[in-house]
């Protein structure tokens, strides 16, 4: 990697929503020559949607001229966001037991909702994440489309692919309140 100097980025972001911890694998910080790696991360999947903190792990000098590049763009993030991640971070273990089980929890419930209320479509349980992609067997744009007009808002599978792949497919979130769950499914019939 040093002799083409290549530059990784590891995206650690979703590392925290795995739902079976034993498939997280080491960082690639760990695995490559010091310096070649940037990891990312954030707070929002861990601890709150809300809080748009994230962060940067790489060398020393790596770190220095991201600063100084940043300089140019703004001031700095929001200080009282920083603040209480700062703070949260020191129960991250604590924290992601919580998601981890609440995660779960969602997932086992959502898939009991989805086989009541569309027992024809199928999903493969995910490894990880807070969504749910599902086949409907049918054309996922009008799906979600229809599911606009009805007050859902789901993301259909040809937004996510570079092939415009996936037309039956949408994508659920399914860590909400089993309830909410329910309705929007209802809701998209």
């Amino acid at each position: 990697m040093r002799r083409h100097e290549v530059l990784t980025v590891d995206d650690s972001c979703t590392a925290d929503v795995l739902l079976d911890r034993s498939t997280r694998s080491p960082p690639w910080g760990s695995l490559l020559p010091d310096g070649s790696v940037l990891t990312v991360g954030t707070a929002s999947k861990l601890l709150w949607g809300g809080l748009r903190v994230g962060w940067i792990r790489g060398s020393h000098g790596a770190i220095a001229r991201l600063t100084e590049a940043r300089k140019a763009v703004d001031i700095a993030g929001p200080v009282l966001d920083q603040l209480v991640t700062a703070r949260l971070l020191a129960r991250a273990d604590e924290a992601l037991d919580q998601r981890h089980a609440q995660l779960t929890a969602a997932l086992d419930q959502a898939g009991s909702i989805l086989a009541e209320v569309h027992p024809k479509w199928t999903w493969t349980p995910p490894s990880g994440g807070t969504g749910l992609w599902v086949d409907t067997g049918t054309d996922a744009v009008a799906l979600a489309e229809r599911g606009r007009r009805h007050g859902v808002r789901v993301v259909a599978g040809p937004t996510s692919s570079v092939f415009g792949g996936f037309g039956t497919h949408l994508r659920l979130p399914y860590w909400h309140p089993a309830d909410q769950f329910r309705e929007g499914l209802l809701r998209l019939r």
